[in-house]
């Protein structure tokens, strides 16, 4: 599936966003961190989640207002040591793991975009991960849907033509696809609850 949009009320079991190290949550995790009353934002100064390459921390929604049951934060490592490979290896560990866990569904962005990559590159590296997750963890095909989420349009369509591009090369052999395009509604404005006795 194919979301023009990053939006806050995303439908998937899991939404997957990548941390790199000692750098502040900006973009979509901003947006949901919001959500989450701030604690993206608090775990990541407190360092209980460091985003070492490859690490994952699995913070459940609770009953905060998002349709998702649990954010992965992915570990990318250091900014100005980004490679592809880091970006497949963080990939494969978020899908073997959502195998693991029974989470047969993802949302995410485009993760690793900012990082001066060609787009066309971070695709491939990401669905290369993956795709390898997949293979070597869901031998039940238990897993059924990865959502890729992009607000900016002319990324959007760069992604889509990758995407299809991408289809037809080795890269999905043995792996069944099919494209549902998207686009969400705004997201209503959201209001921080405030907190307070009540006389």
């Amino acid at each position: 599936q194919f979301l023009r949009v990053f939006h806050v009320q995303v439908d998937a079991r899991a939404v997957v966003l990548g941390i790199f190290r000692d750098v502040a949550p900006s973009g979509p995790a901003t947006a949901l961190d919001l959500r989450v009353g701030g604690a993206i934002g608090d775990f990541t100064r407190r360092r209980m989640f460091s985003g070492n390459i490859g690490e994952l921390f699995m913070m459940p929604t609770g009953r905060h207002p998002l349709r998702t049951d649990t954010i992965i934060l992915a570990g990318l490592g250091h900014f100005d040591r980004f490679t592809e490979e880091i970006l497949q290896l963080t990939a494969e560990n978020v899908l073997r793991t959502c195998v693991r866990t029974n989470v047969e569904e993802l949302a995410t962005v485009l993760f690793g975009a900012g990082s001066g990559h060609p787009t066309a590159v971070v695709l491939k590296s990401l669905l290369t991960g993956f795709f390898r997750g997949l293979k070597d963890a869901d031998t039940n095909h238990d897993f059924r849907r990865i959502t890729l989420c992009e607000a900016d349009f002319t990324r959007y369509e760069e992604i889509k033509k990758e995407l299809f591009r991408l289809s037809s090369t080795e890269l999905f052999h043995d792996v069944e696809v099919t494209f549902d395009e998207s686009t969400l509604p705004a997201p209503a404005p959201f209001v921080v609850p405030t907190r307070g006795v009540v006389a």
